[in-house]
């Protein structure tokens, strides 16, 4: 109720209560006037909470502007939060590929490794103790290797 009599509705009610006051006091009384007047007062007040309601909803208005300018700002600081997070994410995947590369190369390195110490131990079992016998003859015959003369 206190936001409801501000000065202006307070004089604008308070003329209209002493004019029917005074008209009524007063003979001859007008009635038509005196419903007027009450007409008038009802009308003064009507206006006054339409008033009231037109500011309540800017003030919502506003409170909502507001509100929907945080959101926006909330909004855009996640899309820079989610870009930076996709670009960490990314990478976090060159990163791993190029490790994974490195992982097969070394793993195809090993193997290759390990394929060629098999065959360069089969090569060295595949000789007969005959054979083997025979290249060593060749050898010291050839001065290759220094060992005992028969």
């Amino acid at each position: 109720m206190k936001r409801f009599f501000d000065l202006y509705t307070i004089i604008a009610l308070t003329v209209i209560l002493l004019a029917v006051i005074a008209e009524i006091l007063f003979p001859p009384t007008n009635w038509v006037a005196v419903v007027w007047m009450v007409i008038t007062a009802i009308w003064v007040g009507c206006a006054r909470s339409d008033q009231l309601t037109a500011e309540d909803w800017k003030q919502l208005y506003d409170w909502r502007s507001k509100e929907n300018a945080q959101l926006q700002e909330r909004v855009g600081d996640l899309r820079k939060q989610n870009s930076d997070y996709a670009e960490k994410y990314q990478t976090a995947v060159q990163d791993l590929n190029s490790a994974t590369r490195k992982v097969e190369e070394l793993t195809t390195a090993l193997e290759t490794k390990k394929s060629i110490s098999k065959t360069v131990r089969k090569k060295r079992e595949d000789y007969t103790d005959q054979e083997k016998a025979r290249i060593k003859n060749e050898m010291k015959s050839a001065g290759l290797v220094p060992g005992k003369e028969d």
